[in-house]
C-alpha cells in the first residue's frame, strides 16, 4: 500500500517541476469583419457581372466619401431597367441574407430605402428615375454603407 502512496505522490510531483514560462501578453485578433450585403453588392459591381441582375447596366462610379466625420464606401450604376425593378432585385438578393428593407422616401423620381441586417452594415440605397429615350439609362442607384468613423 506504501508502493501506491508514493507513486502516485511522485506522478503528482512531476507536473510541478517545469520551468516557469515568461508573462507574455495575451493577443487575440478579431478577423476582419466581412459584411454579407456589401459583399453581395462589390460583386455584382465588378466588371464581369455588371449586366447581369440586379444590376443590368453599368458601374458608373466607385469609391469613399467623408460625410458627417464618417467614410462611407458607395457604388453608383445606372441600368437601362426602371428604379423599381433594380430594387427588387437587389432586395430579392439582400433578403437571401437575412436583409429586411426599410423605407426611407418615396417620390416623384426617387426611391430610397435601406437594408438592414442585425449584426450587419446598413447599407442604403436611393434609385432615381432618369428621364430619356428608350435606349438610354432609365435609372441610376447609388448605394452607400459606412465604412469607418
Amino acid at each position: 500500500m506504501k508502493i501506491i502512496v508514493m507513486a502516485l505522490a511522485a506522478f503528482t510531483l512531476l507536473g510541478c517541476e517545469q520551468e516557469p514560462q515568461a508573462k507574455r501578453p495575451i493577443v487575440w485578433k478579431a478577423a476582419p469583419f466581412q459584411s454579407w450585403g456589401t459583399g453581395v453588392v462589390k460583386q455584382y459591381a465588378e466588371a464581369g457581372r455588371v449586366g447581369e441582375a440586379p444590376f443590368v447596366g453599368a458601374v458608373v462610379d466607385q469609391g469613399t466619401q467623408q460625410k458627417e466625420g464618417a467614410t462611407y464606401e458607395q457604388v453608383t450604376v445606372e441600368s437601362r431597367a426602371g428604379r423599381m425593378l433594380v430594387e427588387a432585385d437587389l432586395f430579392a438578393l439582400l433578403v437571401k441574407g437575412g436583409y429586411s428593407r426599410r423605407v426611407v422616401s418615396e417620390g416623384a423620381g426617387v426611391f430610397v430605402v435601406e437594408y438592414i441586417k442585425s449584426g450587419d452594415v446598413t447599407i442604403h440605397g436611393a434609385f432615381h428615375e432618369l428621364p430619356g429615350k428608350a435606349d438610354a439609362a432609365r435609372s441610376r442607384v447609388v448605394l452607400s454603407w459606412k465604412i469607418a468613423g
